[in-house]
């Protein structure tokens, strides 16, 4: 017997001070050592998605480590790697993960171009490295960890050119090169 998931995904809608509606858009999933799943391959997500499988293929474990990443149930803050890391692998757990924690999800997310655009606005063109963005977590970990490529240095920049800093305030904002030590 075999079952398929599908979902359409929406944009989320959370409205801002200045009454526009961030979106970012779910382009990719991988999910790995979560229940019966030990890698799923990176699962590319367009606007209707199916999982199709056999029973225990790991369909229904795949939207649930998804859901980890932002549940809406208020228990569901960890993966709990006790009962939900495959238990065939669970002894050598320590020695596979280099006494780190496993990761669970790794999202890849799209920045729509008002969102660059007005991230552009606040730091500068440029500050902005891609219009991707990468949300994973781990067991025991509660809060998820996101990636955004950023030009730190660059936004700086034009922070400080933005904002007319004197000198002084240049000097104290801007990080310290690291002095190399001579070798005798």
């Amino acid at each position: 017997m075999m079952f398929m998931f599908c979902t359409s995904l929406r944009k989320g809608r959370r409205i801002e001070d200045d009454g526009k509606v961030p979106t970012l858009k779910l382009i990719k999933a991988h999910a790995t050592n979560y229940r019966n799943i030990m890698d799923s391959d990176p699962v590319d997500i367009g606007q209707t998605t199916c999982l199709v499988g056999k029973n225990e293929a790991g369909k229904s474990a795949f939207l649930r480590a998804l859901e980890g990443l932002r549940s809406t149930d208020p228990e569901f803050t960890q993966y709990g790697k006790i009962t939900n890391y495959p238990r065939r692998n669970f002894a050598e757990y320590e020695t596979t993960h280099n006494n780190a924690e496993a990761r669970v999800i790794m999202t890849v997310w799209k920045l729509e171009p008002a969102d660059v655009k007005a991230l552009e606005v606040e730091f500068g063109a440029g500050a902005l490295t891609s219009e991707t963005i990468t949300v994973e977590k781990t067991y025991e970990q509660t809060n998820s960890s996101w990636t955004v490529p950023f030009d730190g240095a660059g936004a700086l920049e034009n922070l400080i050119a933005r904002h007319a800093l004197t000198a002084d305030e240049q000097s104290s904002a801007r990080p310290r090169p690291r002095r190399r030590r001579r070798r005798r």
